[in-house]
């Protein structure tokens, strides 16, 4: 192991949290739920580094899936691989096929917090409206916070309109 892959490897460990049930979750930067990270000036996936690291390489045409339903995790227990097809069986033998909202397992963590899709912190299920359904706003899954805010800039952008 060169000393780029050991630095690599640290920072990787830095970001990972392990919990209860196994999963092995990313607490760094994410994309739609996944973990990334910076490797030789590209972003990577995070659960697929993990499976090369753990299985070698990912063969053209195959996707690295979670078992646990879990987005955020990286651990190579967890993963497998697949086609897109097999992916998306897998989502609608799940019941997770249009999966949207605060409950949505693509936004929520195993110990029931859930990223808000406009400032992407991970919040406690509270911090989202019961219904979360804004009518000036097509987001499903924004904190109230958020949720104010934008409704506090739409309110001046109408006044701002208004004014002219």
């Amino acid at each position: 192991m060169n000393a780029y892959e050991e630095k690599l490897r640290d920072r990787f460990w830095k970001k990972v949290k392990k919990i209860k049930n196994g999963c092995w979750e990313w607490v760094g930067a994410t994309t739609y739920g996944y973990g990334r990270i910076g490797v030789c000036g590209k972003t990577v996936i995070a659960h697929r580094l993990s499976w090369v690291w753990a299985n070698g390489k990912i063969p053209k045409g195959l996707c690295v899936l979670h078992k646990c339903d879990n987005r955020p995790c990286v651990n190579p227990k967890h993963l497998f691989l697949g086609t897109k097809k097999d992916n998306t069986r897998d989502c609608i033998r799940k019941g997770r096929f249009g999966d949207t909202g605060p409950t949505s397992t693509r936004l929520r963590t195993s110990d029931g917090f859930v990223k808000c899709c406009k400032c992407e912190k991970f919040l406690p299920k509270e911090s989202f409206h019961k219904d979360n359904k804004v009518k000036s706003h097509s987001c499903h899954s924004c904190c109230k916070r958020c949720q104010s805010e934008y409704k506090r800039e739409r309110r001046a952008e109408v006044k701002e309109k208004a004014k002219r």
